[in-house]
């Protein structure tokens, strides 16, 4: 496997900066990232050689990014510029913004697993399986289908609606449900059933 040294070559020093300066701000947003470390953000540039450099004068440090070594997509290059910042270049506050999304991202897994696990909990998955049959129930009906206590009925249905897996929608006094109309792309295994 690959290490990130393998992937991002040390860079190049240069006495001057080249290229057009970017808003180190937008480029975090355009990634996705939240700035999450305060003081003096990064000199970012983008210049049009294939090649990326460190430009050191007294005072200022920038870092100057070949436009043909980048992807094209907005989103992509923001978050390919500010990951050679973190692992190429070595900039702090770039290391912090990536980690920090690192961690966001590996909580936001963690929490869809823990809904996926609920959503296979003895109730749900029976409630599941009698969607598969009859498509659309009004919860009380379920309830006595199952045989299930209808609080209990609507705690499924809530993790199931979580899941992505069930949509719920009122008419009057009763709130029917129904199996989505979209599967989440992690439960594409289940998608016979759930057609």
């Amino acid at each position: 496997m690959a290490s990130m040294c393998d992937l991002y070559p040390p860079p190049q020093f240069r006495p001057v900066p080249a290229g057009e300066a970017v808003d180190f701000a937008k480029l975090c947003a355009r990634a996705g990232m939240k700035i999450v470390v305060s003081g003096a953000m990064p000199d970012v540039r983008l210049h049009g050689e294939a090649v990326d450099f460190k430009a050191v004068s007294p005072g200022l440090v920038s870092y100057c990014l070949g436009v043909p070594l980048l992807p094209s997509e907005r989103g992509a290059r923001a978050r390919t510029i500010l990951s050679k910042l973190a692992y190429q270049f070595m900039d702090y506050a770039s290391r912090e913004i990536v980690a920090a999304a690192h961690r966001a991202h590996r909580r936001e897994a963690g929490l869809r697993v823990q809904t996926l696990r609920r959503a296979l909990a003895p109730n749900a998955s029976r409630l599941l399986l009698r969607l598969c049959e009859v498509k659309v129930e009004s919860v009380s009906m379920l309830a006595d289908s199952l045989g299930i206590a209808q609080p209990h009925v609507s705690r499924a249905v809530q993790t199931l609606v979580a899941a992505g897996l069930v949509q719920k929608r009122r008419v009057g006094r009763q709130v029917f449900v129904e199996l989505a109309r979209e599967i989440p792309l992690s439960l594409t295994a289940f998608e016979p059933c759930l057609k």
